[in-house]
């Protein structure tokens, strides 16, 4: 029984690939704009990542089965909630305007001496969805 931890960022240099698979870790050769739909346990890192991204990786799994597969370590939903002042960004977030009233939130507390850069972070998973209804 073995894991695989796939890995994507734009930016990485091949020096940093080659160190990455000499890890033993996979390298996802072009970027899914967070489209990956998964069906089994996934940590999915994305601190300070752009809100679409979190949008388009929630779409990607708008469903029971998908959604309770997903955990983020990630920018607060929460904050996003009081960022929902008008109807354009309830339709460009959507999935995410969705997720506010089922996700749990675990906040990492903000102990570094520098407080703007791990800030507005937390484990965020969905593990009541018995009565949440996936219409898109």
């Amino acid at each position: 029984f073995t894991k695989r931890c796939f890995i994507y960022d734009p930016i990485f240099t091949r020096n940093e690939e080659q160190i990455l698979q000499d890890y033993g870790l996979h390298l996802i050769n072009r970027n899914e704009e967070c489209k990956r739909r998964v069906q089994e346990g996934t940590l999915f890192y994305m601190l300070h990542c752009e809100r679409d991204m979190y949008n388009n990786l929630l779409a990607s799994n708008w469903s029971q089965d998908n959604l309770r597969n997903v955990i983020i370590v990630g920018n607060c939903f929460s904050s996003y909630s009081l960022r929902f002042s008008c109807q354009r960004s309830k339709r460009e977030a959507s999935y995410i305007y969705k997720a506010l009233t089922f996700v749990t939130e675990n906040i990492i507390p903000n102990i570094f001496e520098y407080k703007d850069i791990f800030n507005d972070s937390a484990v965020l998973y969905f593990k009541s969805l018995s009565n949440v209804l996936f219409d898109d």
